[in-house]
C-alpha cells in the first residue's frame, strides 16, 4: 500500500476514534429554545433516584419536581408535580456519565425548558442549555431580600436576563408570540 494511502487511512481512523464519544451541543437562542420546548416551568427538585433500563441498558436519573410557576404548560396542563428523566446516574456499582446532561440537587430551584416524550416523563431541552439554576442572593442593605437571579448551565447566544422575573416575563412574551 502506498504511503499516502496509509497516511490517509490513519488520519481517517484517528478522526473517527477521537470523535466517537463526543457530545456536540448546538447552542440555541432563548427564542429558539422556547419554540422547541414543550414546557417551561419554574420548579424545585423534591426527589430523585437512578434506574437502569434492563440488565445492560442505559441508566437514567429520574427527578420529581414541584412546579412553582408554569410559563408554558404541557399536554398534561399544570400538574403540581412532574417527572424529568435525564441520561446518566449510578445504579449499584455501575455509573453512566452522559456528557452535557443537566443534573440537579435535592431542594434545588430551577427554570426548566423541557420536551415531553409522552411516556410519563419529560427531558431537559438541548442537554444543559434547557436548565437554568435559580439562586437567591440573600438579604441586602436595610433587611430587604434581593430578587432571585438565574444562572444558565450553558451559554445562550445573545444572552438571557439574569433577573428571574425579567426572564420569566420574556419567556411569557415569547410563548404568547410577542416579540
Amino acid at each position: 500500500m502506498p504511503s499516502s494511502i496509509r497516511r490517509l487511512a490513519l488520519v481517517v481512523a484517528l478522526a473517527w476514534c477521537t470523535s466517537a464519544g463526543a457530545t456536540t451541543l448546538r447552542l440555541r437562542t432563548l427564542e429558539a429554545l422556547v419554540a422547541e420546548s414543550d414546557q417551561v416551568v419554574d420548579a424545585r427538585v423534591v426527589a430523585s433516584h437512578a434506574e437502569q433500563q434492563g440488565s445492560d441498558g442505559p441508566i437514567y436519573t429520574v427527578y420529581e419536581l414541584e412546579s412553582l410557576d408554569w410559563l408554558r404548560p404541557g399536554p398534561l396542563g399544570r400538574p403540581a408535580r412532574f417527572v424529568v428523566r435525564q441520561p446518566g446516574g449510578t445504579v449499584g456499582e455501575l455509573t453512566m456519565v452522559a456528557s452535557g446532561a443537566a443534573h440537579f440537587q435535592l431542594g434545588e430551584r430551577v427554570l426548566l425548558f423541557t420536551k415531553d416524550y409522552g411516556a410519563g416523563f419529560q427531558q431537559v431541552s438541548n442537554l444543559t442549555q434547557g436548565a437554568l439554576r435559580v439562586e437567591s442572593t440573600g438579604a441586602v442593605a436595610g433587611g430587604a431580600v434581593a430578587a432571585p437571579r438565574v444562572r444558565p448551565c450553558a451559554p445562550f447566544p445573545g444572552g438571557v436576563p439574569d433577573d428571574l422575573a425579567a426572564l420569566k416575563q420574556r419567556v411569557r412574551d415569547l410563548v404568547a408570540g410577542t416579540p
